[in-house]
């Protein structure tokens, strides 16, 4: 929301849904993604340090802290909207901004793990996946450059 209102005037003002349930779960995404994906992503590539704090939050292991991720995953898939094709509807929100970036990084490092990133996603994050690589001209340039 800070950077939809403090750029508006040089970027799309439409990437916060008017339409109040699609508004609602822009919220909801957004802030799953920051609370409860964003803080564990580091068990995707840091390194347990010998002392110290843990690198994977309030887990104890690696293993338990892809689990979480995962899992995490399965909600986004419940509140990924059922036709799409991006997150929130028939147009682009800025849930598609925050999850973005982070699923070309789940799908990137999962498989390093023995995950199968495509089986992590549900079936509307699938689709919502393919359709930003493939048909969203934004998402092709971003998933190019990353």
């Amino acid at each position: 929301r800070f950077l939809c209102a403090t750029f508006a005037d040089r970027a799309p003002t439409d990437l916060m849904p008017l339409q109040p349930l699609a508004a609602a779960k822009c919220d909801i995404i957004c802030r799953l993604h920051d609370i409860y994906l964003a803080p564990i992503q580091g068990c995707l590539y840091k390194q347990p340090l010998p002392v110290g704090p843990h690198p994977f939050g309030k887990f104890p292991a690696r293993a338990a802290a892809i689990d979480e991720f995962e899992r995490q995953l399965r909600v986004l898939e419940g509140y990924a909207h059922a036709d799409g094709p991006y997150l929130t509807g028939a147009r682009p929100s800025a849930a598609d901004c925050a999850i973005f970036p982070t699923a070309v990084f789940w799908n990137h490092m999962l498989p390093k793990f023995g995950r199968d990133a495509g089986a992590s996603m549900g079936p509307r994050l699938r689709r919502w996946w393919a359709h930003m690589r493939e048909a969203d001209e934004v998402g092709q340039r971003g998933y190019g450059e990353m």
